[in-house]
């Protein structure tokens, strides 16, 4: 699981980055879950740009790669303007 969530962490907060904003990345462990958190103050939703198989695409995968590795995914808005993008990956 390690390899997945160190993955997941550099794709959600190199999206935040891009937006050239400042985040917080929050990370939530029990005995079965790991729960990546990154908050930014951006209002954009995420979104997955690039199919699979367009190779033309120069980004837009990172939330495909986070969807494919993660057990869930989505994003909060928050109550004083921004988000936060959210994975959950299950210890196996």
């Amino acid at each position: 699981m390690l390899d997945d969530a160190t993955l997941v962490v550099s794709e959600l907060t190199t999206n935040a980055t891009k937006l050239g904003h400042k985040f917080r990345l929050r990370l939530i462990v029990n005995e079965r879950t790991l729960r990546i958190e990154v908050s930014d103050h951006s209002v954009d939703e995420p979104i997955v740009r690039a199919r699979i198989g367009d190779d033309r695409a120069e980004d837009g995968r990172g939330l495909l790669v986070v969807a494919a590795l993660a057990d869930a995914w989505g994003f909060d808005v928050l109550p004083d303007g921004g988000k936060t993008v959210w994975a959950v990956l299950t210890c196996r």
